[in-house]
């Protein structure tokens, strides 16, 4: 199920057609480049300017996009709240702000290649090297000892220099 997280850049009431009841209503919704319609008599939540998360699927008769909606025929749309725009607590915006000759009590390690190794990152390519070797018939399971393994790691570490 396709989903979009955007702005509404339109919202369409089609309930009406010619000063007449449509015999299918729906509302048109806009989420950036998005078009889906709500097949339903709720309105719906939204409006022109409202950031949203949408999840929509696709018609396979027309290809149209409309809005999925759960068990109790609720749209799946959700009006993200205004504050989610700032991407930092308060907390770390004023130390971030703080004067330099301020002292702190957080003292940052600095980042030195060499000394710093990403354990579950390296975990994860070896395995996957390993089981790459397997697949493609290079080596058998039983044949993994220490050795190769270490011949493994020192690859990675050449990798990621």
């Amino acid at each position: 199920m396709p989903h979009i997280l955007g702005t509404v850049k339109a919202v369409y009431d089609n309930r009406l057609r010619n000063g007449q009841p449509n015999k299918y209503p729906n509302f048109k919704i806009v989420v950036d480049d998005v078009e889906a319609t709500l097949w339903s008599a709720i309105t719906p939540v939204c409006k022109q300017g409202d950031k949203v998360s949408m999840h929509y699927g696709v018609s396979k008769k027309s290809g149209a996009n409309f809005v999925s909606v759960d068990e109790d025929k609720n749209p799946k749309i959700q009006v993200m709240p205004d504050g989610m725009d700032d991407p930092l607590p308060q907390s770390e915006r004023e130390w971030l702000n703080a004067p330099a000759e301020q002292p702190t009590d957080f003292s940052p390690v600095k980042y030195e290649k060499d000394n710093t190794r990403d354990t579950k990152g390296m975990t994860i390519w070896v395995q996957g090297m390993l089981q790459a070797g397997i697949r493609a018939g290079n080596f058998k399971v039983d044949e993994i000892n220490e050795s190769t393994i270490a011949h493994v790691i020192d690859l990675y570490n050449k990798v990621t220099k």
